[in-house]
């Protein structure tokens, strides 16, 4: 397993601090205002005021795996995803696309696709992406994107994944994250270890020492079906394993389904 290079390192070591140069009046004042420069320049903007959720992905899929966005927000918001990334702690790591592609926290009508959803195809490089030039260039009503990632894709025993601009979590980089276990008894150490991290970051919660696979989304002993796939119950994040149930019905680009014991938690993007 090779863990993959830190991207989007937004370190400033070697930057200079702004000199004090003020020449009278209240010293204080100046170093304030200084310092809040700064604080300005260190602390880039948050990409939006809405939440970008990994809301449905597959393990086992025999057309290769993928992984479902979705953009939520209780506001009419927008957000370009195209230099995010998907992390699965080892493959290749390139953003999501050269050109813009836009998420809308709702469906608009002028489209022909759910403009809330994008599906990430992770193991296909050669398939144009899907951007706000191209719009739905295959036809099928969902917004696909291409990752020239792993060939063997997601594991179907333990793992991680994660939407990010750095995938250091020390960084603060992580949008969101979901950890997966067929909670075999035999956890896998590299993995664990990733979950611990970004568990240290408050991006996962419940982590487990004495049993880390129990801090993760079960996806039973076999792994998931070729016909299964894991689904956000809701859109409220809680950042832990009771986020994700395993469904019967894949819907990429679209509402998720879950099987009748599930709860529908949130009709925008849960149906039953």
């Amino acid at each position: 397993m090779i863990k993959p290079a830190v991207k989007n390192s937004r370190s400033r070591e070697n930057e200079t601090s702004p000199r004090h140069r003020a020449a009278g009046g209240d010293p204080r004042s100046n170093i304030m205002k200084y310092l809040f420069i700064l604080t300005v320049l260190l602390c880039p903007p948050p990409l939006a005021a809405g939440q970008l959720l990994i809301n449905e992905f597959t393990t086992n899929s025999p057309g290769g795996d993928w992984v479902e966005l979705f953009y939520y927000s209780e506001e009419r918001e927008s957000l370009d995803i195209s230099p995010l990334f998907v992390t699965m702690y080892y493959g290749s790591n390139e953003p999501l696309a050269a050109e813009a592609v836009t998420l809308y926290s709702y469906d608009r009508p002028e489209t022909p696709y759910d403009d809330r959803f994008a599906v990430v195809h992770l193991t296909d490089p050669f398939t144009p992406d899907e951007t706000d030039r191209t719009g739905d260039s295959n036809g099928n009503g969902v917004l696909d994107l291409y990752c020239n990632n792993y060939s063997s894709s997601l594991w179907n025993t333990d793992g991680v994944i994660a939407i990010d601009t750095d995938d250091e979590p020390a960084n603060g980089g992580i949008l969101d994250f979901a950890a997966y276990s067929n909670q075999d008894g035999s956890p896998n150490s590299t993995i664990v270890a990733y979950v611990r991290q970004v568990h240290s970051q408050e991006q996962w919660s419940g982590f487990n020492e004495d049993d880390p696979q129990s801090s993760m989304i079960g996806i039973g002993l076999n792994g998931l079906g070729p016909t299964e796939s894991l689904a956000r119950t809701g859109s409220a994040d809680t950042n832990g394993p009771g986020d994700f149930r395993v469904t019967r019905y894949l819907t990429p680009g679209r509402a998720n389904v879950l099987d009748r014991k599930s709860t529908r938690l949130n009709s925008s993007h849960v149906s039953e």
